[in-house]
């Protein structure tokens, strides 16, 4: 069953660029204030030996952990290819999740992917503004604990929403996946058809019985 939704299709869009946006906006401040309030001075503890504020000066001129150091203009542009990428596909999530009619578990699931590629794409946006901008990517935050590489909010972004994402994939429907696939042309349409098949059986057979 197909729904017919444009303006709550235009609401759930809205949502997520505000997430989207509040995300990015509120690395940018980290940054700021991490600039402003940290650099040329002694770390900032939170945890003593665990973990602290750091400001990297000169900062970041690479990816994560300082790999493909000096190569700053194609990391800028890999993290905008990156995004746009994203952003296409929470698009195409948003837009299956109000039109396509499906059972509650798999807009549960679909939704928690939505999530987590608003917060992957945020954070390649937000380091891809550094790089642009600045030349630089700010990193601050410091496990001192366990000497872990100096990093930014937008690191945590990425890096926890692609954990959580690979681990999704191995749970998660094939049919939910195929969906989401950009190759797929029927946004959906099939699924619901089949879904819908498989509950008019379940209806037959209870009445049956």
């Amino acid at each position: 069953m197909i729904k017919n939704t444009k303006t709550t299709l235009k609401f759930g869009y809205l949502i997520c660029f505000e997430l989207f946006f509040s995300l990015l906006v509120f690395d940018q401040i980290t940054k700021r204030i991490a600039k402003s309030g940290l650099s040329n001075r002694k770390p900032f503890v939170i945890i003593k030996n665990v973990l602290e504020f750091n400001y990297l000066e000169g900062g970041n001129k690479g990816a994560a952990w300082g790999i493909l150091k000096g190569h700053i203009g194609f990391l800028a542009i890999l993290s905008i290819i990156i995004t746009i990428i994203a952003v296409f596909l929470i698009a195409r999530i948003e837009y299956i999740i109000h039109v396509v009619d499906l059972e509650r578990k798999i807009i549960l699931k679909l939704n928690l992917v939505k999530v987590l590629l608003i917060f992957f794409a945020a954070g390649a946006m937000g380091n891809a503004i550094d790089r642009v901008f600045r030349k630089y990517v700010i990193d601050f935050i410091y496990f001192k604990l366990i000497d872990f590489p100096i990093f930014n909010v937008a690191d945590c972004y990425v890096v926890v929403s692609t954990i959580l994402l690979a681990i999704i994939v191995l749970f998660i429907d094939d049919d939910i996946l195929a969906m989401i696939n950009p190759k797929n042309k029927t946004d959906g349409k099939a699924f619901a058809e089949k879904n819908d098949d498989v509950n008019d059986e379940v209806a037959v057979d209870s009445d049956n019985e």
